[in-house]
């Protein structure tokens, strides 16, 4: 297929497996969720070749100094995104959304 993911492919794999998302923009959203140990679907630009970006989703559980910690889906790794790849130039709201995620039952 073209894409990668889009808003459609999105809804039907949460339908299928009964999970709901909240999506959010805001700084101080984001910091709170993680300081209370909630793991975050964040979205970074990451890039495929030289000067070709996709949108990239990955669970952030932690922050430093430096980024966000986040589980990495392609490398199998833990990566530290760095914030401005996370942050608009405010800091005050992400640069695309962000979402806490959970399982209805």
């Amino acid at each position: 297929r073209k894409v990668l993911w889009n808003a459609d492919y999105i809804n039907k794999f949460l339908d299928e497996y009964d999970v709901e998302m909240e999506w959010y923009k805001d700084s101080e959203t984001f910091f709170s969720f993680l300081e209370e140990g909630e793991p975050l679907v964040i979205q970074y630009p990451y890039e495929v070749a030289e000067g070709v970006y996709i949108g990239h989703l990955v669970a952030a559980f932690s922050f430093d100094e430096e980024g966000v910690w986040a589980a990495d889906s392609i490398s199998g790794k833990n990566i530290l995104v760095p914030y401005d790849m996370v942050f608009g130039k405010s800091g005050r709201y992400t640069r695309y959304g962000f979402a806490t995620v959970w399982v209805d039952e």
